[in-house]
């Protein structure tokens, strides 16, 4: 009797449709001022990690403000996120089932196409609500945008910004050159003090017919100091604040050349 009741239980965990991680609790992040909180249904960071692998870091990297929370028709939720004032460049959507079915999408400026994983394998197409919340992206789809060949960018490897107190180098860093590039690094020394600082950040496009558009401002953002670096092309100024305030903003000139 227990062999039979065992290898039913196997049978039922075997079955398609059925995960090994229901989501009991969701109701409890279902209104906007629970919805942030999402990541804190038991084992949901931990399934995310295992489906998502590599992508982890840069899918959840876009979780700073957040859109109300969609209540599905199951009790399911459709969590939307970005990072605060990129909602077109930098965003995430969770679908999660009571079931344990989970779907993911993001978008960030260095791939070509938005990202889309999910676990559940009867799924044909794209899930519905992360379609439907895809469709504010114009410049991108579920498919592959490549350059052509051979491919000329609008903007150089390597830039400076030159201002009183300050000298930047921007970098474009990425080893894939049959997609567009929006990888940068910023070197800064400060002519006062010789201080160096060096972070990782992206190059905001405008929208255009081109493969590649020009770039409308560069952000870097340090996570040890909370400190975020704009560099705006249009006005030529480097912006450094913090936790919203403004600690410098200093007009300058973006060049080719180095002074």
């Amino acid at each position: 009797m227990y062999t039979k009741a065992f290898l039913a239980l196997l049978c039922t965990l075997a079955s398609p449709g059925v995960y090994a991680q229901p989501y009991q609790g969701l109701s409890a992040f279902s209104t906007p001022e629970t919805g942030v909180n999402i990541f804190n249904e038991p084992g949901l960071r931990a399934d995310i990690k295992a489906l998502l692998k590599e992508n982890y870091h840069q899918y959840m990297g876009n979780f700073e403000a957040f859109a109300d929370p969609k209540v599905l028709d199951d009790g399911g939720l459709l969590i939307d996120a970005w990072l605060r004032h990129l909602r077109l460049q930098n965003a995430s959507a969770l679908v999660i089932r009571p079931d344990g079915r989970l779907y993911t999408a993001w978008v960030v400026p260095d791939n070509a196409k938005i990202m889309y994983f999910t676990n559940d394998h009867n799924m044909k197409g794209i899930q519905p609500d992360i379609a439907e919340w895809a469709k504010r992206f114009e410049d991108v789809s579920f498919q592959d945008r490549e350059r052509p060949k051979p491919f000329v960018d609008v903007v150089p490897d390597v830039l400076y910004f030159h201002s009183p107190k300050f000298s930047v180098k921007i970098i474009f860093s990425c080893g894939d050159r049959y997609h567009i590039c929006n990888n940068v690094a910023y070197v800064e020394k400060n002519k006062s003090g010789g201080l160096i600082v060096a972070v990782i950040g992206k190059a905001i496009r405008d929208t255009c017919d081109a493969v590649a558009c020009p770039v409308n401002y560069y952000r870097f953002e340090n996570k040890n100091t909370h400190k975020i670096y704009v560099i705006d092309v249009k006005d030529s100024s480097l912006t450094i604040s913090t936790n919203g305030n403004v600690l410098v903003h200093e007009k300058g000139k973006l060049s080719d050349k180095p002074e």
